[in-house]
């Protein structure tokens, strides 16, 4: 993430609403392709649009402004009768535009101040014996639980509602960490693991002076594709937080060929998985989706060298497409490698960036080492509808 963008982008308005109309035909194209959509209304956390609109739907009552920028606020639900009879209002209406058996309630990120210095929740916690804050969020919890078990849905929520106890029909999203989720699963939890970092789709793809804004970490495809869910969850999910994601086309660039890796671990059983046998496979997926127009991140072009000696290889830290090798020959072939059919490679040798008109690579080439001198590849790979990918780099030294 580039210095301030953040403050830059989050005080612009975003307005627009759906209607139910709206809502059923979005619901009925998800079902004709078999997704079901799940609709979450976040409770008692992430709650400001509520209570700026109703000010007595927290334990303070002060009339606050719309929230202008994103992340965690301190003002949340005041776990009252009347709080409750407002979402279960909110779920009512939410149950009959969404079939779905499963109603996600949020539970992440809920700060307790608010709560801390409540009379009405110390009120609660003497009547209903709960021993500290997380308790109460557990009361809160099993009452939502309660009331969208007796109209037929099950709930499903960040595995936060696991801190305060919620019985084993909720379900778990493990987004902290992996552990988290086998905790839920230990616990006798339907559980879905989607762990942030590893499956979270805002973050770069690669180099950010290459990349659209994100959120900031690495996730790449490679990685993705070895995440190994833990014995017993019921399945797993990738997340894309739209903070930074303006338009469609940057949503499809994030989701793509990332959504692609999650769906064949997802739905397949190969142990070990081998990411070669399955870059091959994905070469036709990246034929369909240049031939339908689908904006997605071409993959980096990648190398491969051969000397008399061995190589040693690191990507540079500081870079994540820079991949630095060392040898002792004083000589190696280098071989370029892409994972798109019909893409050209193009390269420059002076550690430039390729251009479309750069020199086509067709076989490998040979780098006579220097040991006073390294040498710089630079890589992309071009399409025929003439996209270029983000540029590879190889830093080749003789020890």
């Amino acid at each position: 993430m580039r210095d301030n963008d953040a403050t830059d982008i989050d005080p612009h308005r975003y307005c627009g609403f759906y209607t139910q109309a709206q809502i059923r035909e979005v619901v009925a194209y998800a079902k004709a392709r078999y997704v079901t959509i799940v609709p979450e209304i976040e409770m008692p956390g992430h709650s400001d649009a509520a209570v700026a609109a109703y000010p007595w739907l927290s334990c303070g009552g002060e009339r606050i402004g719309v929230r202008e920028t994103w992340g965690v606020s301190e003002h949340i639900y005041c776990p009252t009768d009347r709080t409750f009879t407002f979402l279960e209002n909110v779920l009512t209406e939410v149950m009959t535009l969404f079939p779905s058996v499963y109603i996600h309630t949020g539970g992440d990120e809920v700060p307790k101040a608010e709560w801390e210095r409540s009379s009405v929740v110390h009120q609660l916690m003497a009547r209903e014996h709960l021993a500290n804050y997380d308790a109460v969020q557990g009361y809160f919890d099993r009452r939502i639980e309660a009331f969208l078990r007796a109209h037929g849905r099950r709930m499903i929520g960040w595995d936060e509602i696991l801190d305060g106890g919620v019985t084993q029909s909720a379900t778990i999203m493990a987004w902290q960490n992996t552990e988290r989720g086998i905790k839920a699963i230990r616990a006798g939890h339907p559980t879905v693991m989607s762990p942030d970092g590893l499956l979270y789709f805002d973050a770069l793809q690669g180099d950010e002076n290459d990349e659209p804004l994100g959120i900031g970490g690495l996730t790449t495809p490679q990685m993705v594709y070895g995440f190994v869910p833990p014995a017993g969850a019921i399945g797993i999910q990738g997340n894309l937080w739209t903070e930074y994601i303006p338009t469609p086309h940057q949503l499809f660039y994030m989701l793509l060929p990332r959504l692609m890796a999650l769906a064949d671990v997802a739905w397949s059983d190969e142990r070990p998985r081998a990411w070669a046998a399955y870059a091959q496979r994905a070469g036709a997926q990246y034929a369909w989706l240049t031939r339908h127009g689908y904006p997605f991140r071409i993959p980096n072009p990648s190398f491969t060298l051969a000397a008399d000696t061995a190589v040693s290889y690191a990507n540079v830290s500081s870079s994540p497409r820079t991949v630095s090798a060392l040898t002792s020959s004083a000589q190696v072939t280098v071989s370029i490698n892409d994972d798109v059919p019909g893409a050209t490679i193009r390269y420059t040798l002076d550690g430039s960036t390729p251009t479309a008109t750069s020199p086509a690579y067709t076989a490998p080439f040979a780098l006579q080492l220097d040991s006073a001198q390294a040498h710089d590849v630079m890589a992309v790979a071009v399409l025929p509808d003439g996209r270029i990918s983000t540029p590879s780099a190889l830093h080749v030294e003789r020890r």
